[in-house]
């Protein structure tokens, strides 16, 4: 069961796009490029129901299921950073026709961080173990790639109708 939570990801870009095919006449066909660092934080606080282990060590099923007396509250704070990049092409044959398409990398994130856990009283003496523990953990949080995909028509100078297309 999740209390609260928040997971954040920031995308900081450079990009730079260039003309290749103008010599050929193709100055309507664009390429691009980018570079994004990546921020990632991840901000928890869930129950974790001890009831079942509370009932296998005694041997018993005394402690009924998600009860806040046999639950504990694990936090998680974690954050990290890398990089990802972009390539696409953006075509305007025509003052009312635009397409584009685009490729992103996917990012795999490292994110160092704290995991700790505050059990009720019962439960730390059933587990053996302190009312509050905390240490040191890494998430790793795997980015997909995307691929997107745009079209742009604007028939009469009133009327635009644009459709995009992602795939994550």
């Amino acid at each position: 069961q999740s209390l609260t939570g928040e997971i954040e990801t920031y995308y900081t870009t450079a990009a730079a796009a260039f003309c290749p095919f103008k010599t050929t006449g193709l100055d309507w066909l664009w390429a691009g490029l980018n570079v994004s660092w990546v921020r990632a934080a991840v901000a928890a606080r869930r129950l974790k129901d001890f009831a079942p282990f509370i009932n296998e060590k005694l041997g018993a099923e005394i402690a009924p299921p998600e009860q806040l007396d046999f639950s504990g509250e694990a936090d998680m704070r974690f954050s990290g950073n890398s990089f990802a990049f972009a390539i696409g092409l953006w075509a305007q044959p025509a003052d009312w026709l635009r397409a584009g398409l685009s490729w992103t990398s996917g990012s795999q994130l490292r994110l160092p961080g704290r995991l700790g856990l505050r059990l009720p009283a019962l439960v730390a003496l059933a587990v053996e173990s302190e009312p509050q523990v905390a240490s040191t953990a890494d998430l790793r949080m795997d980015l997909p790639p995307a691929v997107r995909a745009g079209v742009h028509l604007q028939p009469w100078w009133w009327l635009v109708l644009r459709l995009n297309v992602e795939y994550v």
